[in-house]
């Protein structure tokens, strides 16, 4: 791999704990975690790095920071898209008393992170701006936990849990 002028490894997971293989239907979250620590035994946090591919989502988003935070313990790049289709996957739809219980995480993520700045422009795929870039990730998170619910965030849950319902029994879940 070495030879490469720039190789980054891809991984795409959710979160660190059991909803990512609920959310990435199929996964084995302990695989990939093993995989990922092969990947990071390559790297050489030059030219051979490891960027996270996520995209939290209403099912993942009360896990995220402890998936931030291994992040930034291994100076993974994140690299993510917020769920916004379908709509009942939005953050944004969650109750306000569930919003309530996540954002205390990410609050504490971003005052562990208040000295990094963000204003200046910088590289998003560079290893060394990963401070940077987690966070962000953290504000555009918590933005999400602060909106509002949509006017019609009920018929979205409803959607939501039929959604869940025939996943369920495709897929054995609950």
């Amino acid at each position: 791999l070495s030879k490469f002028k720039r190789v980054g490894i891809e991984i795409s997971i959710e979160s660190m704990g059991p909803q990512n293989a609920y959310v990435r239907q199929g996964t084995d979250t302990d695989k990939v975690l093993k995989n990922i620590e092969l990947y990071k035994s390559w790297c050489n946090d030059s030219n051979i790095t490891i960027a996270i591919r996520t995209a939290p989502g209403l099912l993942s988003i009360g896990g995220y920071t402890d998936l931030l935070r291994y992040s930034l313990q291994n100076k993974f790049i994140v690299k993510s898209n917020m769920v916004s289709n379908p709509q009942y996957l939005d953050v944004v739809v969650l109750p306000p008393h569930i919003k309530a219980q996540y954002l205390p995480a990410f609050d504490q993520l971003l005052d562990e992170l208040a000295t990094v700045n963000t204003a200046a422009d910088y590289n998003a795929s560079d290893p060394n701006n990963v401070l940077q870039v987690i966070k962000e990730q953290v504000t555009q998170c918590r933005t999400a936990l602060l909106t509002p619910q949509p006017s019609d965030a009920d018929q979205q849950l409803d959607q939501l849990v039929q959604q869940c319902k025939k996943w369920d029994q495709v897929y054995k879940l609950n």
